[in-house]
């Protein structure tokens, strides 16, 4: 990494929430109805709208998602995205788009923790990795979250409740170079009626490997 070339600026990650990506196709509003098909996948048992909020920031949707746009600014930050059910009990489940930029890729260490609504403690972590591929690569295709994650077993996100999580980066101090890029991690509510938690409701991806 010696021979790259970077300015003794930080990198900055700045987090907006924006409403209505259509994680599972180009499709909006909720879908309440059981096994419906829509373009690129199908959801099984329907979907449910799940507010994302970040930094007093917040978007409404049936899939919200959280922008993250790296640049040259800042070499490690952390910022907590809380989900919010407000319909019948789901299973919130996430993915992360790839970065697009190998080398900074493998120079930026990512990690996804829960963590207390109320105090910000973490309890487990979600998905983690030396390198944003790393990281991305355990989570890309799509993966569940737990509605209780200080319990061993795995739960709904009930009607009126929230889901706490904290994002970290840190970039290797040997990182040389100008950049400017980002990433998406999506959500999706998927109701528990009928499901196991099983069903992936994802479209699958290549994965984020160079």
């Amino acid at each position: 990494m010696g021979d790259r070339e970077l300015s003794r600026r930080e990198v900055l990650a700045g987090i907006a929430a924006v409403g209505g990506s259509g994680v599972v196709g180009a499709t909006s509003g909720a879908i309440v109805q059981d096994d419906v098909t829509v373009p690129g996948g199908t959801v099984s048992a329907g979907a449910v709208d799940l507010r994302v909020e970040t930094d007093g920031e917040s978007g409404e949707s049936r899939a919200g998602t959280i922008d993250v746009t790296l640049s040259a600014d800042a070499r490690s930050g952390n910022r907590t995205v809380t989900l919010v059910n407000e319909e019948n009990p789901v299973y919130p489940w996430m993915r992360a788009t790839c970065l697009g930029d190998d080398a900074l890729s493998e120079a930026l260490g990512m990690t996804l923790s829960y963590v207390g609504c109320e105090d910000g403690q973490e309890s487990s972590v979600v998905a983690s990795g030396e390198s944003f591929t790393e990281f991305a690569d355990d989570i890309v295709d799509g993966i569940v979250l737990d509605g209780r994650p200080e319990t061993t077993e795995q739960h709904c996100l009930e009607e009126g409740g929230r889901l706490c999580l904290e994002l970290s980066w840190i970039l290797d101090e040997e990182f040389r170079g100008e950049f400017a890029t980002g990433f998406s991690l999506e959500f999706l509510g998927q109701q528990c009626r009928h499901n196991d938690g099983d069903s992936n409701p994802f479209v699958p991806t290549p994965g984020c490997s160079p």
